[in-house]
């Protein structure tokens, strides 16, 4: 990063983003297109119940 500074290819106020990151959120929205309603609910259900199981113990 300090050499992309040095060369002007990117200033300091411009966040930069891992491979990672950018991966994961062009994954995210591509999930969710594929998945059905019904499927996304299930998941989420699923979510919600392991989160409250967590809290009640």
């Amino acid at each position: 990063m300090v050499a992309k500074l040095a060369t002007g290819e990117i200033t300091e106020d411009q966040k930069v983003k891992s491979a990672a990151a950018e991966l994961g959120s062009k994954g995210g929205k591509a999930r969710a297109v594929a998945l059905t309603k019904k499927k996304r609910a299930d998941i989420a259900k699923k979510a919600a119940s392991t989160r409250w199981a967590k809290s009640q113990s």
